[in-house]
């Protein structure tokens, strides 16, 4: 049985992997990404 939490993520993951398989997604470098988890 799913939970509802459960279901949440994993509707969440089905929209990122759709937007990973239509290009919607950036590639940055390690450095930049740190500098763009510190600006969340």
């Amino acid at each position: 049985m799913v939970t509802k939490k459960e279901a949440r993520e994993m509707k969440e993951l089905d929209k990122i992997w759709n937007d990973i398989d239509e290009g919607k997604c950036i590639t940055m470098s390690k450095k930049k990404f740190f500098r763009e988890m510190k600006n969340w």
